[in-house]
């Protein structure tokens, strides 16, 4: 486990200088944010909602983009 001060540093590094960002728009609207950081992608998922965005998880994909999130819209390249 991480503090959690150095946790929110990580989320807010991610979100502000993101590598790549994917929308995924089934029954829920996704931002996924992926930033590579040492040859290895890390990924936060922000939940899109009428009420707000809201913080949805985070965790480490790899050296590589999940094959499911490589099908959906890219919003920056």
């Amino acid at each position: 486990m991480l503090p959690v001060d150095i946790l929110l540093e990580l989320i807010e590094r991610i979100l502000k200088d993101p590598t790549k960002i994917f929308e995924q728009e089934k029954l829920n609207q996704y931002h996924l944010f992926y930033r590579l950081d040492n040859e290895r992608y890390l990924v936060v998922i922000i939940k899109k909602a009428l009420t707000g965005n809201y913080f949805a998880t985070m965790y480490s994909s790899g050296n590589s983009i999940r094959n499911i999130h490589k099908g959906l819209r890219e919003i920056k390249p």
